[in-house]
């Protein structure tokens, strides 16, 4: 009976793989092989089976790899335990574990097992067992060396009959096994196993794991190969057979050592490098909401998601290039831009790819949202180009101190005297005159044709303010070269905005292809690109056109949130305007950024930035990280999580504290959600934009030509007959 059951008790273990951190020490390992010691139980059942834990390390030419079978009835709660005696301890289900025909094998018996190996430093011999294992990294070979453990109460060393003779033990020897039973003991049986191109290679490979084995004899007990067949052994070894009788008895710390696992993170050829921990996820966490991919925790996979409720008080993403910060943003956009919120995106990346924020948010546009849906695509709407005029949007006057502010933050060798004043100055006159733009500042404070001299004095005569246009009328009244000289700082900045056909088309405009309010309070779907765009350009561009939705959104509630997504966000955020306070107000009119960089710690994040997005964003989902930035968020998420974990993480996997009920929560580890499908609606997107929101070019040319035209006095409008005006 017993054997039948015993049978069946071996055959119905789970298989899991263990990938061990990094950060592997002794004192875990003790720890963890304390608490197994408790979780199989002694008693009259025993008699009709043991239950038994096998752990196992196998070397194939695809790396080495640790394996733990565990009692079905169990397995859930060991797997438990072992995770938390060991954080960062990766176990997964197991369907690759194999049966192969073994040319050597070998079992492993222990002499005096009551009394204690000599293991020594159990890194060094952990070590040593997995640079044996390693020479089986070769194509065609394998080599496994396997430990059925369980717990014993004492002693396995039977000596009645020892006591009856007469026998009289040495008290070295007493004191010898009571030092080994001062800790939790397991009876043990270990086989070590090998298959190559011959016997010879297989005998070499098995007989280096033995003999590091063996350098833990010493003393009264030793370990030695037993008798038996490599074919019994092997067939045994595949189907993890509980031994009638158990040849060896260890103590944990000499399971620890002699166990083969990465004690003290030795470099070993093929072992897998440090993993990054797995994070539970209470039920605080939301399963509904913006999806963001699904709990990694092993044995738990549920979803992750962002509640609604919670996603205006904003989210931060970080990670380096492919490891899924794109995707997960565009995904949001998909979500949001299906749930009929609004949505603006401002893609300053410096890439035209496919997988970018803004061509990935073009395939997601619902068939029902195409007449909500406004494009810009600086560098590929030449020949229609969607105008934005920056003095037209309900807040001229706010412009002026956030232009001015915004130049002398870019660029902070330029705050000289002049340039501040001729940015206040030239602004105000060309909104106090109408039908003006940023553009049109230069050629005001800077004329360089008769016509455009004209035209600026009829801005300036214009002008009611007397302080304003005093100012420029003396500025006006300079020699040209004086002009050059005085202004030149300011060119320097913004010549490119006049120089680049497709800025000053964009911002060359009258009148705007459409009113941020209209965006806002209808809750619309605008997608900008900047990509092609240099650097300083982008910038400037980004950060206007996000200072003029924040300028808007402070007088608006409306209806539904509107969800602003800013990829580089350090290319939006180069102005006067405290990000921290945008955060802090947003929530109030249903503002809510979700913002991306790949780096916060650097030079092209501002201090105020990266202060603003630790302390003031609800959410943070970083995926995995340069070293630098992995300092900042093991700091910022607490014990939980090592700087270590933040660089090793797994492709597409991802930590996140995500905003709740209860506040920033826990802690969580999720694999994000693949790419959803494209819903093919972006080519008619973007020509529905066209035709609606875009100006042909050759209008917009001559627009901006008659624009800068000085008008025509009342005598210059008379008829004439003639040489006599009539």
């Amino acid at each position: 009976m017993r054997l039948k059951k015993q049978s069946e008790l071996d055959q119905e273990r789970k298989s899991f793989l263990i990938t061990f951190p990094s950060d592997l020490s002794e004192e875990r390992v003790l720890a963890m092989l304390r608490v197994l010691s408790s979780s199989i139980h002694s008693g009259i059942e025993r008699i009709f089976g043991v239950k038994t834990i096998v752990f196992e390390t196998w070397a194939t030419s695809t790396g080495i790899k640790h394996r733990v079978l565990l009692p079905w009835q169990i397995a859930d709660q060991v797997t438990s335990h072992m995770r938390h005696q060991i954080p960062g301890l990766i176990v997964e289900p197991d369907k690759e574990r194999l049966r192969p025909v073994w040319k050597n094998a070998v079992e492993i018996g222990m002499a005096r097992s009551s009394h204690q190996l000599k293991v020594g430093d159990a890194t060094d011999l952990s070590t040593g067992i997995l640079t044996a294992a390693a020479h089986a990294l070769t194509d065609g070979e394998s080599a496994v060396l396997q430990w059925i453990i369980t717990p014993t109460a004492g002693s396995s060393e039977f000596s009645i009959m020892g006591t009856l003779l007469g026998r009289q033990e040495n008290p070295d020897d007493i004191k010898d096994r009571q030092k080994k039973l001062e800790e939790p003991n397991f009876l043990v049986s270990g086989r070590v196993a090998a298959t190559a191109g011959t016997e010879a290679r297989a005998q070499f490979l098995v007989r280096g794991i033995v003999d590091v084995l063996k350098s833990s004899n010493g003393g009264s007990a030793y370990l030695k190969v037993l008798g038996g067949s490599s074919a019994t052994v092997g067939e045994s070894l595949n189907h993890a057979v509980t031994p009638w009788l158990f040849p060896c008895q260890f103590n944990v710390s000499e399971l620890a050592a002699l166990a083969g696992f990465p004690i003290g993170n030795p470099f070993i050829p093929g072992l897998p490098r440090a993993s990054s921990r797995h994070l539970y996820a209470t039920e605080e966490v939301a399963r509904t909401g913006r999806h963001l991919g699904i709990s990694n925790y092993p044995g738990h996979p549920r979803d992750i998601a962002l509640s609604y409720k919670y996603a205006p008080y904003h989210s931060y993403i970080s990670g380096s290039t492919g490891s899924g910060k794109s995707t997960m943003m565009a995904n949001g956009v998909a979500q949001d831009m299906a749930n009929g919120y609004g949505v603006i995106v401002i893609d300053a990346s410096n890439s035209e790819s496919d997988e970018t924020l803004f061509n990935r948010s073009l395939g997601y546009i619902p068939y029902d949202r195409l007449g909500d849906t406004i494009i810009m695509d600086v560098n590929k709407s030449l020949d229609r180009p969607v105008g934005f005029n920056v003095l037209d949007q309900g807040h001229a006057h706010m412009v002026v101190d956030q232009i001015s502010g915004l130049i002398q933050q870019l660029y902070p060798d330029s705050k000289g005297v002049w340039t501040r004043e001729l940015i206040h100055h030239g602004l105000y006159a060309l909104i106090d005159h109408g039908n003006c733009t940023i553009m049109d500042l230069m050629t005001l404070i800077r004329p360089n044709s008769d016509t455009e001299k004209v035209w600026a004095r009829d801005v300036v005569k214009s002008v009611k303010d007397p302080r304003i246009r005093q100012f420029l009328e003396e500025w006006l009244a300079l020699k040209d070269e004086e002009k050059r000289t005085k202004s030149q700082p300011l060119y320097d900045r913004l010549w490119q905005f006049n120089n680049r056909p497709e800025i000053h088309n964009i911002l060359g405009q009258t009148e705007s292809a459409f009113q941020m309010q209209d965006v806002l309070k209808q809750n619309k779907i605008l997608l900008i690109n900047l990509a092609g765009l240099p650097e300083e350009t982008s910038a400037l561009l980004g950060t206007l056109l996000f200072e003029a939705l924040w300028t808007t959104a402070q007088s608006l509630k409306p209806a539904r949130d509107n969800f602003v997504y800013l990829d580089e966000v350090q290319q939006m955020t180069k102005s006067s305007v405290n990000l921290g306070d945008i955060m802090a107000r947003g929530r109030k009119h249903l503002f809510g950024l979700t913002l991306a960089t790949q780096y916060l710690d650097g030079s092209k994040v501002s201090a105020e930035t990266k202060s603003a997005i630790i302390n003031n964003v609800g959410t943070k989902i970083i995926f995995a990280t340069s070293s630098q930035e992995a300092k900042i968020w093991g700091n910022e998420f607490g014990h939980h999580i090592t700087p270590d974990d933040f660089i090793n993480i797994r492709q597409f996997d991802a930590y996140a504290k995500i905003r709740n009920k209860a506040g920033a929560g826990e802690p969580v580890s999720l694999t994000a959600a693949p790419p959803l499908e494209p819903m093919g609606n972006a080519a008619k997107a973007i020509e529905l934009s066209a035709l609606k929101y875009g100006k042909p070019i050759e209008q917009v040319e001559a627009d901006i030509a008659a624009r800068r035209s000085p008008s025509k006095s009342a005598d210059e409008e008379r008829p004439t007959l003639g040489s006599w005006k009539l």
